[in-house]
């Protein structure tokens, strides 16, 4: 079975804002095992990599490849514009947090 490369995942959490705590209930696993995930301790089951995928914005192959490409994630600064597909993307985002119920304060707040 492939390896998810966990300093993938970590910059990708941290660039979302996200925090361990929130990403280990999203994966119904404790938060120690869930840090032991992002040590390359811990390996997940197969929903667990799709709901990772899906929250952190990128398709599941993404999280097995070595090389640093991140051009595929969503990423906008200030002065640029978003366009119709990032705003859809942006959408079933906040829809897929709203159906999970793992909405928390201060957590992926989208204007």
């Amino acid at each position: 079975m492939k390896q998810i490369v966990a300093e993938k995942v970590i910059r990708l959490r941290e660039n979302l804002h996200l925090r361990a705590t929130y990403m280990a209930d999203l994966l119904q696993m404790d938060l120690n095992h869930y840090l032991m995930f992002e040590q390359g301790e811990f390996n997940l089951n197969g929903d667990q990599i799709s709901l990772l995928a899906k929250a952190l914005g990128v398709h599941e192959e993404y999280l097995f490849v070595n090389e640093v490409n991140d051009n595929k994630v969503l990423a906008r600064t200030d002065d640029e514009q978003v366009s119709e597909n990032d705003k859809r993307q942006i959408a079933e985002f906040k829809n897929f947090q709203k159906k999970l119920g793992k909405k928390r304060d201060r957590e992926l707040v989208f204007n």
